[in-house]
Formats: C-alpha cells, sequence, structure tokens
C-alpha cells in the first residue's frame, strides 16, 4: 500500500542511463523514441531495476520505462544503447532537442571497481550543447566546452588537482582509507578533504542534472508530478530523431 500517490517522486540514486526531456507529453515521447505497448505501473516499483540501493537483486526492468511529469521533464529509463553510443546519443539527444527545446542524457555507474562511471551529454534547441563521458573500459570522452552548469566544479582528476595545488596526489586515497575505517561516511571523509585543501565540488551527472534539469537524488514531496508512469517496448531499430 502507498501512503500517497503510486507516482509520488521519491528521492533515489540512479544506477545507469537515463535521458531528460523538457516537455509533460508523455505521448509525444513515447512517439520521439519509437516506444510501443505502454502499459502503467507505479512509478517508485517500476524505478527499482535503475535505483542503486536494489542493484544486488538483479531485477528485471521489463521495458523502457517513462515516468510522468516531473517539474515539467519526462524522464526515460532503460533504453538500449547502440554499438556507436557516443555519436548516437549525441545524435539523438540533438534531434530530439529541436522538438522538445532540451534533450538531455545522463549516467551513472557505480559497482565500486574500474568500470565506475558517468555522464551527460546536453542538447538545447536543436544544438550539442555539451558531451562528457567518464570512467569505464574506454578512453572518457568530452565533446564542446565547458558548460555553464559546470561552473564552479572539478571535472579534472582528483589527484591532478592535489598536485597542482600543492598536496600529495594520493591525499584523497589516504582520507578515504582512514574514514573506511574510523567508519566515516564517503561525504564525510569528502567534507574533511575539502575542509583541508579547498578542493571545489565534483561535477558528476546527478550534479549536472540537477543544475540543467532535475536530479533523481532530489526527487521529493514538493515535486509537481502530473500523469502517471508507464513502461514500454523499445523499438527494434534504435533511431529516435
Amino acid at each position: 500500500m502507498y501512503e500517497t500517490s503510486p507516482d509520488a517522486a521519491t528521492p533515489f540514486t540512479p544506477q545507469g542511463d537515463w535521458y531528460a526531456v523538457q516537455t509533460t507529453d508523455q505521448a509525444a515521447v513515447l512517439d520521439a523514441f519509437g516506444l510501443d505497448h505502454p502499459r502503467r505501473v507505479a512509478l517508485n516499483d517500476a524505478l527499482r531495476p535503475w535505483d542503486i540501493a536494489y542493484s544486488d537483486e538483479l531485477l528485471d526492468a521489463s521495458g523502457v520505462l517513462v515516468t510522468p511529469a516531473l517539474d515539467g521533464w519526462t524522464l526515460v529509463f532503460g533504453y538500449p544503447d547502440t554499438e556507436n553510443f557516443h555519436a548516437d546519443r549525441q545524435r539523438w539527444c540533438t534531434a530530439l532537442s529541436r522538438s522538445f527545446g532540451a534533450t538531455h542524457w545522463y549516467s551513472l555507474v557505480e559497482n565500486g571497481g574500474c568500470g565506475d562511471s558517468d555522464g551527460w551529454c546536453l542538447a538545447e534547441r536543436g544544438a550539442l550543447r555539451r558531451y562528457v563521458c567518464r570512467g569505464g573500459y574506454g578512453a572518457d570522452v568530452l565533446v564542446g566546452g565547458a558548460h555553464p552548469a559546470e561552473t564552479g566544479l572539478l571535472l579534472d582528476d582528483v589527484g591532478d588537482w592535489l598536485t597542482a595545488n600543492g598536496f600529495p596526489d594520493d591525499l584523497w586515497t589516504n582520507y578515504q582509507y582512514e574514514g573506511y575505517r574510523a567508519g566515516l561516511p564517503v561525504e564525510t571523509r569528502w567534507q574533511r578533504l575539502q575542509q583541508h585543501t579547498g578542493i571545489p565540488d565534483l561535477a558528476d551527472s546527478l550534479t549536472i542534472a540537477a543544475r540543467t534539469s532535475l536530479s533523481p537524488a532530489r526527487l521529493s514531496a514538493a515535486t509537481r508530478v502530473s500523469g502517471h508512469a508507464v513502461l514500454a517496448t523499445p523499438p527494434r531499430t534504435l533511431v529516435p530523431d
């Protein structure tokens, strides 16, 4: 049973990729992404396959999730990638932004190893503004100049920043190790490093999402919700444009 509406917005940390489309027209989003056979689902239950809190449960997404409008944005989770994913993400966001005004892609993968990655693609009014994809098993890809949403945030490697500012490049590693031994959460370890060094906040996909559309981690009872969530069947040919 839900204490509020099944489509009430509650915060979560995504695991994987998602798109944010600046529209409240869910039917238009379904059409633009080539999605078929939408069926209504409870938003919070349907989000679990993309919620890092449930990442150990190996939940089956069983489709592409399209959210209700959230503060004027419709989010799409589970849209499959292509082999040429860097170029296609940029092309898709750019093409869709001609119709919707803005379309963004974000990614956050945290598996505790070298496969950790994050990224964002920001397209507005038919123009690609920025593409960043870092980590994972490939080389980092950065396209376009710094977006205003990145102002004041650290995009470079933490060790490189520490070295450039007169600190040992492994200082953060030491804070991580000592903080872990002391049972401190990562947020507290990072705050202590910032107090010591003055290092800026990190540019990460959730922060960029909060500054350019909305962050799933900051959903709340104050988030305006319009409509309902649906799960839909992805197209056989992935060509949203």
